[in-house]
């Protein structure tokens, strides 16, 4: 054939019928070295089966101590279970043998791998023809949950299909009594298992009769018997420590910057404020919510991980508290904002503003720097019997506020707002500060100018 196409070709035709060969050869080569190097070794094959002996063995342990009995010899069993794990043609036909041999009414199966099943294959699973299914697919190469049963025996009335498990509701009809039968197979990460729970839970207060949950928790009940596996909660406290690291390095390298530029010195103080800060809210982007207990940060970073925290947490402060509320206005040429923060005594932060605002003109920034920051407090229910600083640059402002004589008339509401907040709660004074001892809520004033909408919290 080659002969025949070298006396048509011409010169460039051949040259390039020959680039395509040697480019299909090459193909052919490298795919044949991935098959190569896929192939266990007899040695890999030997550990593995070790591997699925040990755990079948601690598999049938633990069933007897939680009230399960395999009938017959109990070395078979763990010889079949093992053979589970070895191929796909013997799983099934060991998974019917079993089902078969314990006359099983329900069968949950985990992490079945598979993107399609259909009544044939239950059918062929099951051994018999009186059977039903209710199937979620797996997703990619990993998950995927069967549920079948004796349609003779179990009575389906609903059901309802998720990723992480099936919940089936129906009647058992030997015993006349209605269940709702979950089977659950429950991922690696402690957050995405921390939204199943929930998700179960709330499950279980709309269940009104009997509740029978079984599958693969991928969980333990206590702490000895992890064996090979690193706690999830040090995992997340470590990316914790390396986002901290990270936000440390990068406000670092903003003073730096200031300072060989501008001539600013930096403090300390601002630092460790600045690092917080930064660390607090690339962490509260990249985890789920609940996950980090903002009250602790400042005091104690280390104990801020946390996995059970209630909704809402109202400050109870004690008579001799006292709390700064540091605000600060910025204004430009286009552009306005406001920001601040509620400090304790002991240094924790409570509460932080950083809000663009419509209308232009520093004098208007100051004063609704500390009109947001009063509200902010307010909705923070963070008032009780102590009393609170407003510390403020603005001198003008701050006259104002003092003397109602002199405040300008096109900001009467703003001003009989604030009246009504320093009527209502009492203990509030107001304090002149320098610019200088100032900077942090400086910084958070000049930020609300990048902002396209108010950031608030508190905590």
């Amino acid at each position: 054939m080659k002969e025949i196409q070298d006396r048509i070709l011409n010169e460039a035709d051949r040259k390039k019928r020959d680039r395509a060969l040697r480019r299909i050869r090459k193909k052919e080569k490298n795919l044949n070295l991935e098959i190569g190097e896929a192939s266990l070794s007899s040695s890999d094959l030997r550990k593995r089966r070790d591997i699925l002996f040990r755990d079948a063995v601690k598999t049938l342990e633990f069933g007897k101590k939680v009230g399960f009995e395999a009938e017959g010899d109990s070395m078979q069993v763990v010889r079949d279970m093992v053979r589970l794990g070895l191929g796909n043609e013997v799983k099934w036909s060991v998974v019917r043998r079993m089902l078969r041999s314990h006359e099983v009414e329900m069968a949950f199966l985990q992490e079945t791998k598979l993107d399609s099943f259909n009544l044939r294959d239950a059918r062929k699973l099951w051994g018999e023809d009186e059977v039903e299914f209710v199937f979620s697919p797996a997703r990619g190469r990993s998950g995927g949950l069967i549920s079948l049963w004796n349609k003779n025996l179990f009575t389906l009335g609903s059901f309802a299909i998720h990723q992480r498990y099936i919940s089936l509701i129906g009647k058992w009809q030997t015993i006349d009594i209605e269940a709702e039968m979950i089977n659950v197979y429950a991922p690696n990460d402690v957050a995405e298992q921390v939204i199943l729970w929930e998700d179960l839970k709330e499950r279980k207060i709309q269940s009104s009769g009997d509740w029978i949950i079984g599958g693969d928790f991928n969980t333990v009940c206590q702490k000895n018997e992890r064996s090979g596996c690193v706690n999830p909660l040090l995992g997340n406290l470590r990316s914790i420590w390396l986002i901290t690291i990270s936000a440390s390095l990068w406000n670092l390298w903003k003073a730096r910057n200031e300072l060989i530029f501008d001539k600013k010195i930096p403090h300390l103080d601002d630092l460790i404020f600045f690092s917080k800060l930064r660390a607090l809210f690339w962490i509260k982007a990249t985890m789920l919510k609940g996950q980090l207990d903002d009250s602790s940060w400042w005091s104690d970073p280390t104990l801020s991980l946390n996995f059970s925290l209630p909704q809402s947490v109202e400050h109870i402060a004690t008579s001799d508290e006292t709390a700064k509320l540091v605000v600060d206005g910025a204004a430009s040429y286009q552009k306005a904002g406001c920001g601040g923060y509620l400090k304790e005594v002991s240094g924790n932060i409570r509460c932080i503003f950083s809000c663009p605002l419509d209308a232009l003109g520093s004098e208007y920034a100051e004063l609704m720097a500390i009109f947001i920051g009063l509200t902010l407090v307010c909705e923070a229910k963070w008032f009780g019997h102590q009393a609170i600083v407003v510390e403020s640059d603005a001198k003008v402002v701050l006259g104002w506020i003092s003397t109602k004589e002199q405040r300008p008339w096109r900001w009467w509401k703003i001003f009989y707002e604030l009246d009504c907040i320093i009527e209502q709660k009492k203990h509030i004074s107001f304090q002149y500060i320098s610019r200088e001892s100032n900077r942090m809520a400086d910084f958070l004033a000049k930020s609300s100018l990048q902002r396209n909408a108010p950031f608030k919290a508190w905590w």
